[in-house]
């Protein structure tokens, strides 16, 4: 596994080895896809709806109906929980209302009047799978029910779940309250990158407790994953009527994650099982770069440096150029394609100022030969222009003594 970066094309050799900084073959996930072919026969599960997708690439590696809006039962709760994690702290206390107290199905056994903090809520949320927590938090954060799910539709949309609508926060059935499997990956695939998130999934066991008036009580996961499938850590589990038993599962096997989502199964967690095993065993990861990761160093070109308006060419300067995305692709686990990286930044000269996160160009990626992977190149930082009010006065003083210079000839 060797890059040599430079020129306009950078060449790469992608091999089964360990996750290492740039280019990794890992082990992971596939169930069959019309994208997927040559990974082989998926396996046998017996499912309305059910999506694998690898959090890296943001490819659907396997789907069965995946784009088929469905009832998402407590699946719900995995944006409740996002939602909460990113407008409040751990600590704050949550009064519980009585209409949050008197919420139907499953329930912690919240009592109206109780004040407890939104950690332990968020714990009865997604290992309880509380209804009640979920009205208690949705009130806390957004005053009420319907103002919640606004913000739940919101963030679906900021994330790309565009089939994907809520009616409130904890997955009762409503009409209208629909999602897809598609979109329940690419929200978990969200989740998943909070790290308290995934400490509050991946828990089997807790024992929560209210402030005022004093209660405590331990409460276990629903997933049963997590006590039986190697490298499960978490997502959440959903039963309704008209959902039938849902699963959205994440596991991590050798550095590399799949997120799974089974929709109305017969077993759910033995087809989580099946799928997850399928996807390990049948593909991997060419990872080229990360978010963020240094992809090469350009010459930048001022337009209004000094040289200029002396009728030399622009000064350049040397500009470090990261990925905006991860730079990767997924391939059959016996695969080791051949990759090349071109760079539009050498027919297209960078030019200054810029900003931070500003985009100047893309690195494609190629597997042997086609177009396997995309990502933009950003500056990391501010880069203002080589002009200010100091060089300016320079330039004019230098070009005052020249033209002094040639009338005393």
């Amino acid at each position: 596994m060797r890059f040599h970066w430079g020129g306009l094309v950078a060449k790469a050799i992608c091999t089964v080895l360990p996750l290492l900084l740039f280019c990794a073959a890992l082990t992971a996930p596939s169930c069959a896809s019309a994208a997927s072919d040559s990974l082989g026969p998926p396996p046998r599960i017996n499912v309305g709806a059910a999506a694998l997708l690898d959090p890296v690439t943001g490819g659907l590696l396997y789907g069965i109906n995946a784009f088929r809006t469905m009832a998402p039962a407590s699946t719900t709760k995995i944006m409740t929980c996002l939602l909460v994690l990113e407008h409040c702290r751990l600590s704050e206390v949550v009064e519980v209302s009585p209409g949050a107290a008197g919420t139907g199905g499953a329930h912690v056994g919240l009592r109206a009047g109780q004040r407890i903090l939104v950690e332990d809520l968020l714990f009865g949320l997604m290992l309880k799978s509380g209804n009640d927590a979920a009205v208690a938090l949705a009130e806390h954060v957004a005053g009420s029910v319907e103002d919640f799910a606004e913000m739940m539709n919101r963030r679906a949309r900021e994330i790309g779940a565009l089939a994907t609508t809520y009616r409130n926060p904890h997955g009762l059935t409503a009409p209208g309250h629909v999602t897809t499997a598609y979109d329940l990956a690419l929200i978990a695939r969200t989740a998943m990158d909070n790290p308290v998130f995934r400490r509050l999934v991946s828990s089997r066991e807790r024992e929560i407790g209210s402030l005022d008036p004093a209660w405590t009580r331990i409460i276990s996961s629903t997933n049963r994953l997590l006590w039986v499938y190697e490298g499960a850590e978490g997502i959440k589990t959903g039963t309704t009527d008209l959902a039938g038993k849902c699963l959205v599962a994440s596991a991590t096997r050798g550095g590399r994650r799949l997120i799974a989502v089974v929709m109305r199964a017969s077993d759910r967690f033995g087809d989580t099982a099946r799928l997850l095993d399928y996807g390990f065993d049948s593909s991997g990861l060419c990872l080229l770069g990360l978010a963020g990761e240094a992809a090469r160093t350009v010459g930048a070109r001022d337009p209004l440096s000094p040289e200029v308006f002396l009728g030399q060419p622009p000064r350049e300067v040397p500009l470090l150029l990261t990925l905006r995305e991860a730079l990767a692709f997924n391939r059959p686990a016996d695969q080791s394609p051949q990759v090349e990286l071109a760079f539009s930044t050498d027919k297209s000269p960078v030019l200054l100022p810029l900003a931070a996160g500003q985009i100047v160009g893309t690195v494609t990626a190629f597997a042997d030969g086609r177009p396997a992977a995309v990502s933009s190149l950003i500056s990391p930082a501010p880069v203002p222009r080589g002009l200010d009010v100091a060089r300016l006065l320079g330039w004019f003083a230098r070009l005052a003594r020249l033209y002094l210079g040639q009338g005393m000839r």
